[in-house]
C-alpha cells in the first residue's frame, strides 16, 4: 500500500494550473486560434499545454509502481478486482457528473468563439470514453477529456505491462526494459502517422502518447527503494526543468518535420518524470513540491481538470469573462475552484472511501490522475 504524497499532490496541482491558464489564454482571444503566437508571452502561454502530459507522467509512475514494488520482491502482486474497482471509482463518477454538466453549458454557449459541438447521435462516445476515437468528437464539447479516454486505455493496457514485468528478472536492468519497449513503441506508432492521410483523431490515441506514461514508469523503476540526497533532488530538478524548456524551444522549429512528428514531446516527459523521481524520493524537493497551496490545489485537480474549458465558454457567452488573460483568469479561477471543491467533496472523495473499505484498504494512497 503506497502513502500519498504531498510532491506529487503538489505536482498534480502545477499541472492542472497549467492546463487551465493554457484554455484560458485560449479562450480569451477574440477568435480562439491554437497556432496564434505573436510574442514572447504567447509563446510562453502556449506551452503550459505541457501540464497534460505532466498528468500522463504522473499516472504512469504512480499506477506502475504496485507492479514495480512485487517484481523487485519488495510488495504482493497487485489484485486485479482491487485495481479495476479503484480506476473505476477514481475516475468515472466525476467524469459522468462533469460531462453531463459540460454538455449542458457547451449547448448553453453555443455560437460563442471556440465552443465545439458534437452531433447528437454522437454524444455516446463521451458515455464509452470513445471521444478520441472519431475526429467530429475528440476535441468536441469538453475539449480535455480525450485525455480521460486515454487514460482509461492505459489501464485497460498496465496489467499486462505489470504481467510482463512479473516475469522479468528482479532486477532494476531488467525492469526498465518494459516501460523502455513502450516508448519504442510509441515513438514507431508517431513515426508511422506522420505525415500520412491518417484520420487527425489518430495523434490523440494511447499509442501515440505512450511514451510519456512510459517514462513515469520508468522513473518508478528508476527509484524504487532509493532515498535520494538533497543534492541530486535538486539536480533531477534543474534537469528535468531544463528538459521541458528545451522541449519547448526545440518543438517550435520542429513540430512538422518527421523527428518533430515523431519524438513530439518526449523531451518534456523525460523531464516531468525527473521532477516526479525527484519529488517521490527526495525529501528535499518533497518540501518544496508539496507546499500546503499546491497539495490543496492538487486535490481538486480532477474537477478543476474535467470542468474548466465549459465553465470558460459559458461565461464566455454570458459576457462574464473579459477577453484577457489576467481578466479571465480573476474570473474563471475561482469558478473553477468552487465547482472542482465541490467535485471532490461530494463526489470523489465519498466514492473513493467506500471503494477502498471495499478493498479492505482505508489509507488514502496515491494512485489518483488527472
Amino acid at each position: 500500500m503506497w502513502r500519498r504524497e504531498g510532491s506529487l499532490d503538489g505536482l498534480r496541482g502545477l499541472a492542472a494550473l497549467a492546463v487551465l491558464v493554457f484554455h484560458v489564454w485560449l479562450y480569451t482571444q477574440v477568435d480562439p486560434d491554437f497556432h496564434r503566437r505573436t510574442g514572447p508571452s504567447d509563446h510562453l502561454l502556449h506551452e503550459l499545454r505541457l501540464g497534460l502530459f505532466l498528468f500522463f507522467v504522473l499516472s504512469g509512475f504512480l499506477l506502475y509502481r504496485p507492479w514495480v514494488g512485487a517484481s523487485l520482491g519488495s510488495a504482493p502482486r497487485p489484485r486485479l478486482a482491487d485495481y479495476a474497482t479503484r480506476r473505476l471509482a477514481r475516475i468515472a463518477p466525476a467524469y459522468y457528473v462533469a460531462m453531463a454538466g459540460a454538455t449542458v453549458l457547451a449547448w448553453a454557449a453555443a455560437g460563442t468563439p471556440g465552443v465545439v459541438l458534437a452531433a447528437p447521435d454522437e454524444l455516446w462516445r463521451f458515455a464509452v470514453f470513445a471521444q478520441n476515437l472519431s475526429t467530429d468528437t475528440v476535441l468536441a464539447v469538453n475539449p480535455p477529456s480525450w485525455t480521460l479516454a486515454v487514460e482509461v486505455a492505459f489501464y485497460v493496457l498496465l496489467p499486462v505491462a505489470g504481467w510482463l514485468a512479473l516475469r522479468r528478472a528482479a532486477t532494476v536492468r531488467a525492469q526498465a526494459v518494459v516501460p523502455l519497449l513502450l516508448i519504442l513503441a510509441g515513438l514507431a506508432w508517431n513515426a508511422a502517422v506522420a505525415g500520412r492521410d491518417v484520420p487527425r483523431y489518430a495523434t490523440y490515441l494511447l499509442p501515440a502518447m505512450l511514451p510519456y506514461f512510459a517514462c513515469g514508469m520508468l522513473a518508478a523503476v528508476l527509484v524504487h527503494g532509493r532515498s535520494l540526497s538533497r543534492r541530486m533532488g535538486w539536480a533531477l530538478i534543474l534537469a528535468g526543468a531544463t528538459a521541458v524548456v528545451a522541449d519547448s524551444v526545440w518543438h517550435e522549429s520542429t513540430a512538422l518535420s518527421l523527428v518533430g512528428r515523431t519524438v513530439r514531446d518526449l523531451p518534456a516527459g523525460a523531464g516531468f518524470a525527473a521532477i516526479v523521481a525527484a519529488g517521490a524520493a527526495s525529501a528535499a524537493a518533497s518540501r518544496l513540491l508539496g507546499a500546503r497551496a499546491l497539495t490543496a490545489l492538487g486535490a481538486v485537480s480532477y474537477g478543476v481538470y474535467l470542468w474548466h474549458v465549459p465553465l470558460v465558454w459559458w461565461l464566455r457567452s454570458e459576457d462574464l469573462v473579459p477577453l484577457d488573460l489576467i481578466g479571465g483568469l480573476a474570473v474563471v479561477l475561482p469558478v473553477t475552484l468552487a465547482v472542482a471543491t465541490a467535485s471532490w467533496a461530494l463526489v470523489e472523495r465519498p466514492i473513493l472511501r467506500r471503494a477502498r473499505a471495499r478493498a479492505g484498504q482505508g489509507a488514502v494512497d496515491t494512485v489518483e490522475v488527472t
